[in-house]
């Protein structure tokens, strides 16, 4: 199991979750019950999945989506009736979704980035199909609340989670130029003494940190040569926190990172979910997209189960209530056995106990803490 991470910056994982205080009343104010959309399904719940092919997230993410497909099944599947699911490449985003549309998909689990967000969002909302989103965490588009959900934290609450835990205002941040790591930086905030982009000049960036000299400096970025360079300027690995793209093995000659700090959102898989995806394809190789995948699908038939419809607005309005609030329960199987007594659920899945904040959005952030070990690869804390 992992340990949790200290505000001191020791290895292990700790959750982060953000509350608004609304100010004092003498109570609190009566919650009108929304009226639920009209049902729009027709009985089968229809899934389609928009990765990219040939990545690892695709293979991990449609694999997470069939084995949750195959345990929803053996559950009794959505009143009675299994999960039908249709795999496109979300390379060409819009083409793999109109594609998903002509064969009448409910919920679409894609996109991969922030780029086919924008441009699928509006796609959506004239099919009236429900994007859930695993991996997508760059900038949310604008008017997307009632057609977007991510079971992944957005880029700037992980930002914030990693600022948290190292408890400082000296560290720096070496991230890429695009959407998600710009919001990366903006979530670490006051933390960062220093904002660097890598570009090929890994030279500039290099000097740029040694110059900074901070407590800590933050990676984002897959860069072996950067590595080598810090080590190389005295930038020791007991100082360095990988994440997101950098948090790999690096086979190369990366200079020793026995030492250096793993520190990723929301989840490590189990033994149990690896052979569980394997199953499903003997390719596919945990991680943490795969849990966020396997988790929307779940929550996507319990909204159904919930709402009592397979139409996409009525999964949409149900989300919430089934992903907080209630028993908690984990899977598909127990979570309808708890509906089936009367009760409230919440689901907690591979990736952890859930919520959606107003925008659709994961409302908590946990971080899994991992140290490098004399091989340069990433051991989970235990």
């Amino acid at each position: 199991m992992p340990r949790r991470l200290s505000r001191a910056g020791a290895a292990g994982a700790f959750a982060v979750a953000a509350a608004l205080l609304a100010g004092c009343t003498l109570g609190p104010a009566p919650t009108p019950t929304p009226t639920p959309p009209p049902p729009s399904g027709d009985g089968v719940l229809r899934i389609g999945t928009l990765l990219p092919a040939g990545s690892a997230l695709s293979v991990a993410g449609v694999a997470a989506v069939n084995a949750a497909v195959r345990d929803i099944a053996t559950a009794g599947g959505f009143g009675g009736v299994p999960l039908e699911v249709t795999s496109r490449d979300g390379g060409d985003p819009a083409a793999g979704f109109a594609d998903l549309v002509a064969r009448g998909v409910d919920v679409v689990i894609g996109p991969a980035d922030a780029s086919a967000l924008a441009e699928l969002v509006p796609l959506a909302r004239e099919s009236g199909v429900l994007l859930v989103s695993p991996a997508a965490d760059g900038p949310r588009p604008a008017d997307s609340g009632d057609i977007l959900f991510r079971t992944i934290s957005s880029a700037r609450a992980q930002g914030a989670a990693i600022a948290g835990a190292l408890g400082v205002g000296d560290a720096v941040l070496v991230r890429a130029d695009d959407p998600a790591s710009r919001d990366l930086a903006a979530g670490l905030g006051d933390t960062l003494a220093a904002d660097v982009v890598l570009t090929d000049d890994v030279a500039a960036a290099v000097a740029q940190v040694a110059a900074a000299d901070p407590g800590h400096v933050v990676i984002s970025v897959a860069s072996a040569p950067l590595l080598s360079g810090l080590q190389e300027a005295g930038i020791g690995a007991e100082r360095l926190w990988l994440t997101r793209d950098a948090l790999t093995g690096y086979d190369e000659a990366a200079g020793a990172l026995e030492g250096a700090h793993g520190i990723q959102a929301d989840t490590t898989a189990d033994p149990a979910f690896t052979a569980l995806l394997r199953r499903e394809d003997p390719a596919a190789r945990a991680q943490r997209y795969a849990a966020a995948a396997y988790d929307a699908t779940v929550l996507v038939a319990l909204a159904a189960l919930v709402a009592g419809d397979d139409g996409a607005a009525s999964i949409a309005a149900a989300l919430p209530a089934v992903a907080a609030g209630g028993i908690r329960c984990h899977g598909f199987g127990e979570c309808a056995a708890v509906r089936d007594d009367g009760q409230d659920i919440a689901y907690a899945g591979r990736s952890g106990a859930f919520g959606f904040d107003a925008a659709g959005d994961r409302d908590a952030v946990t971080l899994i803490g991992s140290l490098f070990d004399a091989d340069n690869r990433p051991v989970a804390a235990s």
